[in-house]
């Protein structure tokens, strides 16, 4: 027989044994702390890399040489599993790792799955041969063996010959003989493109010609070719493609619209007065013209652009009817006839017209003609007003007759100017104010003439009239050349800077008013109010047709009146230093009065005056007190459901008499009934006042349905009554 171990040796080894248990639990729990995660993917050969991001395509030839996958990782970890299919064949790999880096394929083994579509999920794990999972990551990408193309675009066409270019506008006219000799019309392209095929569509003949081209520059006709295809109005279409001999994609495509006339006809640019060595006078039609202020031995010449043979001139006489006619077959083109031919007719009003040719003798195509209407005067001219301006010598504005003028927004420091045209000495200018009937007169000698005469206006506010004498010397003496009248009105109001009170909404379009205590109701902005420096916004509360104000805030938060009914929010621009929130008279004063009181007190402000709707019932009472009346409410749907929810019944559970508490309307009559489970009506009867109760010492222990009802409300509550 063996010997019994002692109990304590078998007690030690097993201490031993939970000791070592303990310690490996240990272990193994901090070891678990250790666990790895993924970071990303990326292309790779040990050296050079790329980073792989989800549904992203790669070019094979853009990544590094003999690349693999390599899956990147955070924290600890000892394999890692690959599962990776060809989205494209359908075809499926599977990969363990057992040592970093974690690569696919195996063992940094180089890429050899071609082209394609890629979805890769990577599970890492803590121990070797993927045991204990520590996370996984899945990622989608491509890889192309053809590098991708961009298409190019069409820009423009152009005429051209190599060498000088005329851009074609869409619907343009171009003359031929003013387009690059021996043109062609070439497509101009951006990006790439390897062939072109141009249709042109002669409108005017039906003919339609086609051109291929696989070489830039894209012309037609094709290789550079001058153009063969004439005249007329032409539509070309253009097409650029991906490869040669339009194959492959259509990268652009554009349509133009031209037309190609024959040689322009020339035209007439204007006449003048010349002599062909002294400064030239242009003649402007109805203008008039100091003999003395002409070139000496003047003729008229006539200006043209263009190519032409010939001028045909008829001058007439408009005071005396006489006519005069002749034909230039010579460049320059004057009346009445070469450079050395000299004005014979003298002074007076005079019609000349001017038609010219592409042939001599004014024959051939007639191009252009024209007609001007001017006066040459050989006596001393006498000038004349023109206008009357507000003016400080460098700011004018022209005067209105009738017009009304704020001072605020006339030149600084104006005077009343006098404009004239041609010579004078002196002007005589009476002014009038119409209101009060005084008159100031002032003789000016030197231009410019003003009122007053070198300095600003010193009259007050009114109704004016300006009436100002020309003459032909000083001191208002010699010819009186004209003279001319003006009247306006000056004012002297304020301007105000852009100002609105904006639109708004209130918090809530139904107030319920304790008395003796304050209620508010907050102004929600629609962030349209325009508010110059040192403005603010108030808020003011009116009530009735009149608008007539109950209270006002200086903020956006108000007091709401102890007084049920319907009442309007409004908001208030103004400025604090100009208008007194305190002047308003409240029960008194009305929101028209607040317009009047801007419109006519030069005061800058602005008032909502339509604002937002306001409802207010007073509760609190015994008795029936709300100003509102049942017409008033019904068919609001917001004021019915609060009234509807607003009825308070205590206690619940009821033993003898139950309290109902309710704010009644003007003549609202509630009824009720009292119903049992089996839907018997046991109790009914009516409310009349805000404060009543119902007896229910009778009922049977149980529960019962109260339905209350009225012309504007119905309500159903549970009751429980215990005995």
């Amino acid at each position: 027989m063996y010997a019994k171990l002692p109990n304590q040796i078998v007690n030690f080894k097993a201490l031993l044994v939970l000791l070592a248990m303990t310690f490996s639990f240990q272990s193994f729990a901090l070891d678990d702390t250790y666990c790895g995660s993924i970071s990303g993917f990326e292309f790779s050969n040990g050296t050079t890399t790329t980073a792989i991001s989800h549904n992203q395509s790669y070019y094979i030839n853009d990544l590094p040489n003999n690349f693999y996958v390599n899956l990147l990782v955070n924290g600890y970890s000892q394999s890692a599993k690959f599962y990776v299919k060809n989205l494209d064949t359908g075809q499926c790999y599977v990969v363990n790792e057992n040592h970093l880096p974690y690569t696919f394929p195996g063992g940094n083994g180089a890429w050899n799955y071609g082209c394609g579509n890629f979805e890769i999920k990577a599970k890492l794990y803590k121990y070797d041969s993927c045991g204990s999972y520590c996370d996984s990551e899945t990622i989608r990408f491509a890889i192309t063996c053809q590098p991708e193309v961009t298409c190019g675009e069409i820009s423009g066409f152009e005429f051209t010959n190599g060498s000088q270019n005329v851009t074609i506008t869409n619907n343009e006219t171009y003359a031929l003989d003013a387009l690059p000799n021996n043109f062609y019309v070439d497509v101009l392209v951006d990006g790439a493109s390897e062939s072109a095929n141009l249709t042109l569509v002669n409108l005017t003949t039906g003919q339609t010609f086609n051109v291929g081209e696989n070489y830039i520059p894209y012309t037609i006709p094709g290789g550079n070719a001058a153009w063969c295809y004439g005249t007329g109005d032409f539509k070309l279409t253009g097409k650029i493609f991906e490869n040669n001999y339009f194959q492959g994609t259509l990268c652009d495509e554009e349509v133009i619209y031209f037309t190609i006339g024959e040689t322009t006809c020339s035209q007439i640019v204007g006449y003048e007065f010349s002599n062909f060595a002294d400064a030239t006078v242009a003649i402007v039609d109805g203008a008039d013209y100091d003999l003395d202020n002409l070139p000496t031995d003047f003729n008229i010449n006539l200006l043209t652009s263009g190519d032409l043979e010939s001028a045909f001139f008829t001058l007439t006489n408009l005071d005396t009817g006489e006519v005069f006619t002749k034909t230039e077959n010579a460049i320059p083109y004057t009346y009445p006839g070469a450079t050395n031919s000299v004005w014979s007719h003298g002074c007076g009003t005079f019609k000349i017209c001017a038609s010219i040719f592409q042939e001599n003798y004014a024959s051939g195509t007639a191009c252009d003609n024209t007609c001007v209407t001017f006066t040459i005067n050989c006596e001393e001219p006498c000038g004349a007003i023109d206008a009357f301006a507000f003016s400080n010598g460098s700011d004018d504005l022209t005067i209105t007759e009738g017009e009304t003028y704020n001072v605020a927004d006339l030149p600084t420091g104006f005077a009343i100017a006098t404009l004239i045209t041609g010579a004078s000495q002196s002007v005589s200018t009476t002014v009038t104010n119409v209101t009060t009937g005084t008159s100031v007169v002032v003789t000016d000698n030197t231009l410019p003439y003003s009122y007053p005469t070198a300095a600003a206006w010193d009259l007050e506010a009114g109704s004016y009239q300006i009436v100002s004498q020309l003459f032909s010397e000083d001191n208002a003496s010699g010819t009186q050349c004209d003279t001319q009248s003006i009247s306006f009105t000056l004012v002297d109001v304020l301007v105000c800077e852009a100002t609105f009170a904006g639109t708004s909404t209130l918090s809530s379009g139904l107030a319920i008013v304790i008395p003796g205590v304050t209620s508010t109701v907050t102004v929600n902005l629609n962030n349209d109010a325009i508010l110059p420096d040192g403005y603010s916004l108030a808020t003011v509360i009116t009530k009735g047709d009149d608008l007539t104000i109950e209270g006002y805030s200086e903020n956006l938060v108000l007091d709401v009146p102890e007084a049920g009914g319907f009442y309007k929010v409004h908001t208030l621009a103004y400025n604090p230093t100009t208008f007194d929130l305190d002047d308003l008279t409240l029960g008194t004063s009305t929101a028209n009065d607040i317009l009047d009181l801007i419109a006519n007190n030069q005061i800058c402000a602005d008032l909502d005056a339509v604002g937002s709707q306001l409802m207010v019932i007073v509760t609190g009472s015994t008795d029936r007190n709300s100003d509102l009346a049942i017409d008033q409410v019904k068919g609001n749907q917001a004021i019915e459901a609060h009234l509807s929810a607003d009825i308070r019944l205590f206690p619940n559970p009821v033993v003898t008499q139950l309290n109902v508490n309710v704010d009644l309307l003007k003549n609202e009559i509630l009824n009720y009934a009292m119903i049992d489970v089996n839907g018997k009506q046991i109790l009914s009867g009516q409310l009349s006042n805000n404060s009543n109760v119902i007896n229910t010492s009778n009922l049977a222990a149980g529960f019962y349905i109260l339905k209350l009802n009225s012309e504007v409300r119905q309500l159903t509550k549970k009751i429980m009554v215990r005995k």
